[in-house]
């Protein structure tokens, strides 16, 4: 019994020991494929048996050694071990392709779609195999995905849409609805006013319709591009009725601070704000407060104002001031926005005024689409010349001036 038991002891001492050994080298081999190690994955034979190092082989080979030939072997090898393993077909599929053999990259391709076609972890690799093969149909179906769930790889993906399809006109006319409003995102972004364009057409005649925000968005984009015309399309869709106009003159609503709206942002060198307090009519109006410690000179454009081209307007408006000091107060200007050729000017307030009605009028010239209206004060060359005290306006408005009624300054 005693040379029994010592015999099993000593079988399963050895087995412990055997599988300790066996958890030390699957420990320490799945230390360095988890590092990466180049001489590991790619010499030691403890590695061979696993699809995972005969990808990371392949890969070495493909995109370190620029030899896609060996690299397709071990991809070979790779599913050979674990065929359900789709990234070695991937790169399998892209090493034939680097060496010419569009047709077998693309019968792999279309062997693992059923698995790929809901998923979007290779999306973005088939979407490079689908140019490089020229599938017009797969490259689309790719490309659609990625706009809707794939965002960290929009950007590269537009870019290469816009290769595939010759220009960034033609992708737009392929984008399905469910990826417009990304796809317009990136045409913003990218300064594309053209191939937006034909995007928003598109949008408003088969969907979706943008929102209220988008509009907005898409207007301020116009602006800067110079396509002031189509801006003022966009102002009238989002208006919602069908002509230009001056959108809330009496300060009633929030400032937009994009397109058409006013623009109220913070200033450095003086107040200037929407209140509540003394409004001319309404509950609301903008107020300026100058704090006396400089002889401040600005043209600050308050908005943009869309017009008709060599029509005459009436800018109507309502100021009043308090304490307003130097010889050189506060007016309004409109001016050319893209265009020259108009300088209409207010006379300037000083001191203490009350709400007080005033007009300028506005020849348009011929090819003028929109005007900025601004707040203005020229530089004061007295000794005194620190401007300080309050402004107020409200009740802006600016119509077509009509025959016969002889506004002036």
């Amino acid at each position: 019994m005693s040379i029994k038991r010592s015999v099993g002891r000593f079988f399963f001492t050895i087995a412990l020991l055997g599988a300790a050994g066996w958890l030390f080298v699957n420990a320490y081999a799945s230390y360095q494929l988890r590092a990466r190690v180049p001489e590991f994955i790619l010499k030691s034979p403890l590695a061979s048996l696993s699809s995972t190092v005969w990808l990371f082989r392949g890969n070495y080979l493909y995109f370190e050694a620029n030899d896609p030939s060996a690299a397709a072997r071990c991809y070979r090898k790779a599913v050979s071990i674990e065929p359900s393993f789709i990234d070695p077909w991937i790169g399998l599929a892209r090493a034939d392709l680097a060496s010419g053999k569009k047709e077998e990259a693309r019968q792999i391709l279309r062997m693992i779609l059923p698995v790929t076609a809901d998923v979007g972890t290779w999306k973005w690799d088939e979407l490079q195999l689908d140019y490089g093969l020229g599938d017009n149909a797969a490259f689309s179906a790719c490309f659609n995905y990625i706009l809707v769930h794939l965002p960290d790889h929009v950007d590269q993906a537009c870019r290469l849409a816009a290769e595939f399809w010759g220009g960034w006109g033609d992708a737009s006319a392929r984008v399905l609805p469910g990826g417009r409003t990304v796809f317009l995102n990136r045409l913003i972004g990218f300064r594309k006013p053209g191939a937006a364009l034909i995007l928003w057409k598109k949008m408003l005649q088969a969907g979706p319709v943008p929102d209220r925000k988008m509009k907005l968005r898409f207007c301020q984009f116009l602006l800067d591009c110079g396509r002031i015309g189509e801006a003022k399309k966009v102002w009238s869709e989002w208006e919602g009725n069908g002509c230009p106009g001056l959108h809330n003159g009496g300060f009633e609503q929030e400032p937009l601070n994009t397109a058409f709206g006013w623009r109220i942002a913070p200033e450095r060198d003086f107040l200037i704000e929407r209140t509540s307090r003394g409004a001319y009519r309404g509950k609301w109006c903008l107020h300026l407060r100058f704090s006396g410690k400089k002889n401040l000179v600005f043209n600050r454009t308050l908005r943009i104002i869309p017009v008709e081209p060599g029509r005459d307007y009436v800018l109507q408006f309502a100021q009043k001031a308090r304490s307003l000091t130097t010889n050189q107060g506060v007016y309004l200007a409109v001016v050319g926005y893209g265009c020259k050729g108009l300088d209409a000017r207010s006379k300037p307030v000083t001191g203490t005024v009350g709400w007080t009605g005033e007009k300028i009028d506005v020849p348009v010239p011929k090819g003028c689409e929109a005007v900025a209206l601004q707040i203005c004060r020229n530089e004061s060359l007295k000794f005194d010349c620190d401007i300080s005290g309050d402004y107020w306006l409200d009740a802006v408005k600016m119509d077509i001036e009509k025959p016969g009624s002889g506004n002036s300054h």
